[in-house]
């Protein structure tokens, strides 16, 4: 959950806590003059509400409906100030699933070079300076320390894993499910499939 907490006095705002939003989807909650409650910035993928309380030890409420991909300069209505006033964002549940070749590239057509989108080469390293997907990083397996820099790894972006078959990938993403990914595409059949496939040698270097 995501949650941005800020306390009006008069129409000055003091922001006293920021969890979980991240610098694409800060949200800032401000207070017009004439006492509505605005927002700027952008939560994308979520569904967010306004909550409002006496104190930060609530109990809050909520009195306006849920919106849905928040985006920039939405009002609410008239409030009471001094109040205390969060904005609380679910994100949807996690995206976990194989993807064929065709939706690989169309998946990599969409989003490669996209801040929040990755690629991951699960092979060894000799396996990927034979060839592998454009802008891929490559986690062997194998290394002792994977999970852990799996672990390393943005959680909220969307991840493009493959192997030379797809075993090891799909060994990479039941790992990345249990660590809470969010989302995460294998790509069946692997790098040798994907090779093959007609249009994809664009995307492989060297």
């Amino acid at each position: 959950m995501r949650t941005q907490i800020a306390h009006f006095v008069g129409t000055t705002v003091l922001l006293l806590g920021l969890n979980g939003v991240g610098a694409q989807d800060a949200v800032t909650l401000s207070l017009r003059g004439n006492g509505t409650l605005t927002w700027t910035g952008a939560v994308l993928n979520s569904t967010c509400r306004i909550e409002w309380a006496s104190s930060l030890d609530g109990p809050w409420h909520s009195t306006w409906p849920s919106l849905t991909n928040l985006l920039v300069t939405n009002s609410v209505m008239q409030v009471e100030v001094p109040m205390f006033y969060r904005l609380v964002c679910v994100p949807p549940p996690p995206a976990i699933a194989d993807i064929t070749a065709a939706e690989a590239l169309t998946l990599l057509e969409e989003r490669a070079g996209e801040e929040g989108f990755g690629i991951l080469d699960v092979r060894t390293p000799t396996e990927y300076a034979a060839g592998h997907v454009i802008g891929a990083l490559n986690l062997d397996r194998w290394s002792p320390t994977f999970a852990a820099d799996l672990d390393a790894l943005p959680k909220d972006h969307t991840w493009l894993v493959y192997c030379a078959s797809g075993n090891r990938s799909a060994q990479a993403v039941a790992i990345m499910r249990d660590q809470e990914f969010r989302t995460v595409y294998n790509l069946l059949g692997g790098f040798g499939t994907f090779q093959a496939f007609p249009g994809a040698s664009v995307w492989i270097e060297p």
